[in-house]
């Protein structure tokens, strides 16, 4: 049967129906949350090896189907045999290769320092603090303005297990072997020659685990194939990463489409030089020495996509980047450890040489995640573009004003305000962040502030709110805004929500959730702190109408209900510890660099929100009964049949968030 299945419609079946709804695993750590990933190892995956076993004329289709040979990994020596294989059988092909070395499990400890606080600005201006008490007020905004100028899971390993393919690519045999993934815990930095040559400071010795030479002949490998290259994904030690772009920069990518950089260590930085570098009275001076990205990216004009993670580029100008951001499609920045504030970007040059040169072109989908100083995204320099699809930002602070007080700051800023002042982003993601809403006509209270928050979003399709604290008040003391109150009108453009902690109120939630008829995938987390309780039973009532013998239902459209809990519960002890346990929702992100406890079976343990329910036996019941009711419903044609999912909040975490909604 095999023989006489056409080849074309084979390698599309496997590719389409086996190999694609895998797509979703991931390269990045949990740490990176909000990073998307589709760069999958296709001939690395258990199931493509487990079809090349069936027969020797499926291998040698496999084998010569550069579909599944596209993206070359490579994360230790048994792995670059494979890809060497690879690039002989498909020469001149556009490859995207991944280089990738894990971190030193013991990096952190060089900023783990009892009795210092990690976020020490020293005397930084700063507008607001954690608290409701530093609102940000409009006369304090217009002050800031005018100072301004205008990691693999153990689940991944099968990636690398990958001496198997090449051993039976030039015989089209498919025996297999287990190659594990080799790293190194050895250190290495330029010889001084390679730094003069380079123009690199004196590194600090980059760790990665034992054996780290197979990263040089993997360097040195790819090397022929870079002008080719459609894609080059790095994640490396810092000095590596100068070494490779380096070295490639000799010979240029010109059909370079996306890339990524990622420094996986601290580059023998420490806590004193954080703390130097907070109380410097010139915090540009104490930036690392400037990377050979430009050098590296001079030659790519067709690039669209880039990602920086934990990696220094110089941005106090747009031309300093490296890159042209102005071209970029999709643009990622994460600087999430402790030394954020040294090699990431400070915060006066973010609006000037990234966030406003990227949307007043083409980018689509930008990411932000930047825990540098005091930083803060205002919502009247990010209306009235509309090839915005995508709009994701981490740590920091996100500021919220009505059309009408954001037309007034931007004409003010000298900011061109033309008919179109509208949000046309259809995805908005925050994670970690403070929003803050200086009001001057209405003021929203606890129970309306995600509405008011929504209420000029009407092309919003995808939400994702994660540990965000959202305070409002006054612009000004003097004062006194009318309560607000929501409109009745629908919002039927939004499809995905995702509420995961912060200090939302489940009330509402619930009343925006009666506005989204269309909502497709709900997401959110039991608290102990505000119950989940209503939102469930609300999804369980009907409202029947006697004239028309019909049902209405709450989200007649919702596919998926998941809930986030912290643990399994001991339905003993639950009830008694509840209240000894229940404290306000906690900000997660302060805990992104510790590690994460484990319990006595070796599964994570979530510290990062001590408000988040274990989940108990009675809750399972009644959420899984809400499930079979919406399936009697949906025979009816009242609504479509549901499903619940329990989902622990740390593993919901570690992966990419769209992909576990």
């Amino acid at each position: 049967m095999a023989q006489d299945l056409p080849a074309e419609i084979f390698h599309r079946m496997i590719f389409n129906f086996l190999l694609v709804p895998q797509t979703s695993q991931r390269i990045f750590a949990s740490d990176y949350h909000l990073v998307e990933d589709r760069q999958v190892c296709h001939y690395a995956l258990c199931d493509f090896k487990n079809v090349r076993l069936v027969c020797r004329l499926w291998n040698r289709w496999l084998l010569h189907d550069f579909d599944f040979w596209r993206h070359l990994r490579v994360d230790g020596a048994n792995s670059l045999i494979v890809a060497k294989d690879a690039m002989t059988r498909f020469p001149g092909y556009p490859f995207h290769i991944r280089i990738r070395a894990d971190p030193h499990p013991n990096a952190k400890k060089m900023f783990k320092d009892d009795g210092w606080f990690v976020w020490d600005f020293g005397d930084s201006d700063s507008n607001s603090d954690d608290s409701n008490d530093g609102f940000i007020t409009d006369s304090a905004e217009e002050e800031e303005e005018g100072d301004s100028d205008g990691v693999d899971t153990p689940e991944d390993d099968d990636e690398s297990e990958d001496s198997d393919t090449s051993s039976s690519s030039n015989d089209e045999a498919s025996t297999e072997s287990d190659g594990g993934t080799e790293a190194s815990d050895t250190s290495k930095s330029f010889e001084e020659d390679d730094i003069t040559e380079t123009g690199m400071g004196l590194s600090a010795r980059a760790s990665v685990a034992e054996d780290d030479e197979w990263i040089d002949d993997a360097i040195i490998l790819f090397m022929t194939i870079i002008p080719t290259c459609e894609g080059i994904h790095l994640h490396l030690p810092t000095q590596f990463l100068h070494t490779a772009l380096a070295f490639w920069g000799f010979f240029g990518a010109p059909k370079l489409r996306s890339c990524t950089f990622e420094a996986i260590d601290y580059d023998g930085r420490n806590v004193l030089d954080l703390r130097r570098y907070n109380h410097s009275a010139n915090p540009r001076d104490h930036k690392p020495l400037t990377p050979p990205v430009k050098w590296f990216l001079k030659k790519s004009p067709l690039l669209s996509s880039v990602s920086i993670i934990n990696y220094y580029v110089p941005s106090a100008k747009p031309e300093d980047l490296g890159f042209d951001v102005t071209q970029l499609t999709d643009f990622t920045m994460v600087y999430n450890r402790q030394d954020g504030p040294i090699v990431g970007p400070m915060s006066i040059d973010v609006d000037r040489s990234l966030l406003l040169p990227a949307i007043s072109h083409e980018c689509r989908n930008i990411t932000l995640d930047l825990r540098i100083d005091p930083y803060a995204v205002d919502t009247y320099k990010i209306r009235g573009y509309r090839n915005i699809e995508k709009l994701a930002l981490g740590a920091g602070h996100f500021i919220y004003r009505p059309y009408s007080q954001d037309r007034k700051h931007a004409i003010k800023t000298q900011i061109d305000v033309g008919e179109d002042f509208d949000f046309h982003f259809r995805t908005l993601v925050l994670a970690n962040t403070k929003v803050w809403i200086p009001v001057r006509k209405e003021l929203p209270t606890t129970e309306t502030m995600l509405q008011f928050f929504l209420h000029e979003m009407i092309n919003l399709e995808s939400l994702y709110l994660m540990s965000v604290e959202i305070h409002s008040g006054p612009a000004k003391p003097t004062l006194t805004p009318a309560p607000y109150a929501p409109p009745d009108t629908s919002l039927p453009n939004l499809t995905n929500l995702l509420i995961d902690g912060g200090n939302i109120a489940m009330d509402d939630i619930l009343a925006l959730l009666k506005r989204a008829p269309s909502l497709t995938r709900l997401t959110i987390t039991a608290k102990r702190s505000d119950k989940i309780d209503g939102i469930s039973t609300a999804l369980g009532t009907i409202q029947w109408d006697e004239d028309s013998q019909t049902g209405s239902v709450l989200c007649p459209n919702l596919r998926r209900f998941q809930v986030l809990f912290s643990d399994f519960a001991d339905d003993e002890d639950d009830d008694a510890n509840a209240d000894s346990h229940k404290q306000d929702d906690t900000d997660s992100s302060d805990d992104t660099d510790t590690d994460s406890d484990s319990d006595d079976d070796g599964n994570k343990i979530d510290e990062g929100n001590t408000d988040v329910v274990p989940l108990t036996t009675d809750m399972f019941v009644d959420i899984r009964w809400l499930e079979e009711l919406r399936k009697e419903w949906a025979e009816h044609w009242w609504c479509v049949p549901m499903e619940v999912k329990f989902t622990r909040r740390v593993h919901f975490h570690a992966g990419y968030y769209e992909d576990m909604m």
